[in-house]
């Protein structure tokens, strides 16, 4: 990117640089990140604020990742939860009824 190693480089090359490592935004994504990394509008991106950014932005995805993992977990545990109660209902009924079955021939 930064060619003349001047420290800035243009918005353009900033967001090729973000699409060169897999991130996909939008329109209106690129207009905010360019406002972060630009706040004077000035077309150019300066080394500071574009080396801040991407930091922010790989401590985002780790969060974002620690986040869905905790939810995974949280909803597998929910589910297995689930499982068991309904196991326990099962088991309940099943034994309920065989208690009932023996009375009736007991009688």
């Amino acid at each position: 990117m930064d060619k003349e190693n001047i420290g800035v480089i243009t918005q353009a090359e900033f967001i090729t640089l973000i699409k060169n490592a897999g991130v996909k935004l939008n329109a209106i994504e690129e207009k905010e990140v360019l406002k972060k990394v630009d706040p004077q509008e000035s077309g150019m991106v300066e080394y500071d604020n574009y080396a801040t950014a991407i930091g922010e932005f790989f401590e985002c995805v780790e969060a974002k990742k620690e986040t869905m993992a905790k939810l995974a977990t949280s909803e597998e545990e929910e589910i297995f939860g689930s499982i068991l109660i309904m196991i326990n209902d099962e088991s309940q009924d099943i034994e309920d009824g065989l208690i009932q079955k023996f009375k009736a021939r007991d009688d």
